[in-house]
């Protein structure tokens, strides 16, 4: 009690657990992998060959719905299966110039996208104390029994271990509530978007740069930063990133510009982006209506008729697991359907996104918003964001 008494909860900071997750669903991860410092490896569905696993909702265990979820996911298992050796042989014909376990990888991470959110899968989590606290009161917000049920589980197993530290584990009604607010006319939005930015951003992180080197005040360094021609500017920027290799981080200095997007993705790309918990997102919940990424691999493959029905009979099911908890009906759609997240980055977090997710190994769907965003940054910020790119991209 003393550490709450008197304000010094930082200390369970000091106390570190490590988790292994098995079982747990593709959905249910993104409740967990929201706790920005805590360290999370989970099982790749780009490298891993699924089997079919997948969770039923306790919910509707017993009820009309069972049946009727468990013949849709057998559906969405039988496309993976298919589109995965169909992509497979369609990339042998097209003379994939990879090894045999990078076709293997490709064909898996765009079979993938017909697969559920409630397919299994496993993730190992290292947090404090502290945040885990929080991850246990986000977990009982959900009113998900899955999410519960995990919950419980961890509970059991720390309570003993630190009790006096781990004290505040179930939300409460400030926590649970939420506001209901819709527009009467249909949501619309481009698939990614330049929300807003901090003006003079290469002014700014040029600023920093130099006050770190300097004995003078951050407005007067501003100030005759402000009066240099571009090619000063430039030239500054550029005795800077010289040398510059992939593992280098950019200076703090870079915090100091910020922009905001907003992007349409797939749940794949989501679970990717979601890992960045330095920058801030905000996600709106899924929405069938929007659609399904489709990967470019796979349009061929696929008979248009065929995927009609098939977002239609997800949607139809969705929409009957929503009547029974707002947030059930989300397992049944795939890691092709999409949502909308709004994303802030500070320029120095971008540079750390920009390497992992430009490079020529990254996920082709992620890859893409990544380079969309440096498009933008470069007009925005043209000088502190020349050296945007993937890790390829550099010595």
């Amino acid at each position: 009690m003393i550490l709450f008494e008197m304000g010094h909860s930082s200390i369970a900071e000091h106390a570190v657990f490590n988790f292994d997750l098995v079982g747990i669903s593709r959905y249910v991860t993104e409740f967990i992998q929201r706790s920005r410092l805590a360290s999370f490896t989970e099982k790749s569905q780009r490298y891993v060959t699924l089997k079919g696993d997948y969770v039923l909702p306790t919910e509707i265990v017993g009820t009309d719905l069972e049946s009727e979820f468990k013949d849709i996911i057998e559906l969405q298992n039988t496309y993976y299966e298919k589109l995965y050796k169909q992509a497979k042989q369609k990339l042998k014909l097209d003379d994939f110039g990879g090894s045999k376990s990078d076709l293997q990888a490709r064909a898996k991470e765009d079979a993938r996208y017909f697969l559920s959110l409630a397919t299994e899968t496993q993730m190992g989590m290292t947090i404090n104390a502290r945040n885990l606290e929080r991850l246990l009161r986000r977990l009982d917000k959900t009113g998900l029994i899955e999410a519960k049920e995990i919950r419980e589980s961890i509970l059991t197993q720390v309570q003993h271990i630190a009790p006096s530290i781990i004290k505040y584990t179930k939300a409460d009604d400030f926590e649970k509530k939420s506001l209901d607010y819709k527009l009467d006319k249909p949501a619309n939005s481009k698939d990614i978007e330049l929300l807003f930015c901090d003006e003079h951003g290469d002014e700014k992180i040029l600023t920093s740069i130099l006050y770190e080197a300097s004995d003078t005040s951050w407005k007067e360094i501003y100030q005759d930063v402000t009066a240099m021609s571009t090619d000063e500017k430039r030239e500054w920027f550029c005795k800077f990133f010289a040398g510059t290799k992939s593992y280098h981080s950019v200076p703090r200095g870079f915090e100091n510009a910020n922009a905001c997007f907003e992007a349409k993705m797939s749940a794949s790309c989501f679970a990717q982006l979601k890992r960045h918990r330095m920058s801030t997102i905000i996600r709106s919940d899924y929405e069938p209506d929007l659609g399904m990424v489709i990967p470019p691999l796979l349009e061929d493959l696929i008979d248009k008729g065929e995927l009609v029905d098939f977002e239609k009979r997800i949607k139809g099911l969705y929409l009957k697991l929503r009547a029974v908890h707002p947030s059930l009906g989300n397992y049944i759609l795939t890691n092709g359907h999409k949502l909308r997240v709004v994303i802030s980055f500070n320029m120095r977090e971008f540079y750390h996104f920009a390497r992992l997710r430009s490079d020529l190994h990254a996920q082709w769907e992620i890859r893409e918003l990544s380079d969309n965003i440096i498009t933008i940054l470069r007009d925005k910020f043209p000088l502190s964001a020349e050296m945007l790119g993937g890790k390829h991209q550099m010595i």
